[in-house]
């Protein structure tokens, strides 16, 4: 019905009845309930999200105990290129790496120090490469011969260092030519120099090198070659012994005698002396 046709009775009545009809405020006492229900849901789900992270927390300690057990950590293989004269076992026992180790107790720095501590080795490198593998990359000192002296063999290196060697160690280094009869520390070391200078088709073919007292032809130093020859050169001259192999191959030569030159480093072949 139209309000403008509505007498003023009816007008008031049709006022109250729509103040009437408005929400309506709930009553205390439902209110209460509902703030009650609500902190309940609240203590409920901050109780649940600390249980999960109590879980997953336990989860991620068993799983990490469980790794640090088993195969995934632990040092699986020891790969070492470079060693001729060094076996495994003893590069592994000087390493310490002999007993089950994991990967996360390995100190490559102190790996590396005691990789470095072996007499042998000249350059060695220590990495962990993928799938728990050690990996020792090393070059070894090279030997020029074997110094006779009072308590044994030894071998001397091409930096004229002495390196104490046990009997197997020795044996595979016999092509090696001996030294006898040299004492001088200074002589030595640069006979070790010259000598490192030589390939190994020319050091294997020296058996012997003698000091040369009666200095026949001026020479200092006596070489004993393996097929027999000898050879009277100073030392200086030694790197030229490159000149007696190649007449070797050219005349197969045998118990003959030869004199390399001092200064031009010519070699001739001479009278062998008869003492």
């Amino acid at each position: 019905m139209d309000n403008e046709r509505l007498t003023p009775f009816e007008r008031i009545a049709s006022t109250e009845e729509i103040k009437l009809s408005g929400p309506q405020m709930e009553p205390v006492d439902v209110l209460i309930n509902q703030r009650k229900k609500l902190k309940k849901q609240l203590r409920r789900n901050r109780w649940l999200k600390r249980l999960g992270v109590f879980s997953l927390t336990l989860t991620l300690v068993l799983l990490s105990s469980l790794y640090l057990k088993t195969s995934l950590s632990t040092l699986n293989q020891i790969e070492i290129t470079g060693n001729q004269l060094l076996t495994k076992q003893e590069i592994i026992k000087q390493l310490q790496l002999n007993e089950p180790l994991s990967i996360w107790e390995l100190d490559l720095v102190e790996l590396q120090a005691r990789l470095d501590q072996l007499d042998l080795v000249l350059n060695g490198h220590v990495s962990l490469e993928n799938q728990n593998t050690i990996k020792i990359e090393l070059i070894e000192k090279r030997g020029v011969a074997l110094l006779v002296l009072d308590s044994g063999l030894v071998m001397l290196s091409d930096q004229g260092e002495f390196i104490d060697m046990d009997a197997h160690k020795l044996l595979l280094n016999m092509n090696l030519p001996l030294i006898i009869g040299l004492e001088d520390a200074i002589e030595i070391l640069d006979l070790a120099l010259i000598l490192g200078t030589l390939n190994d088709e020319i050091l294997v073919n020296i058996s012997e090198i003698h000091k040369e007292r009666t200095a026949f032809n001026e020479a200092q130093l006596r070489l004993m070659m393996q097929e027999g020859n000898t050879i009277f050169a100073p030392l200086s001259a030694l790197s030229a012994l490159d000149k007696y192999i190649q007449v070797l191959k050219m005349t197969n030569e045998k118990n003959s005698c030869f004199t390399i030159a001092d200064i031009s480093f010519s070699l001739v072949k001479s009278e062998c002396p008869t003492h």
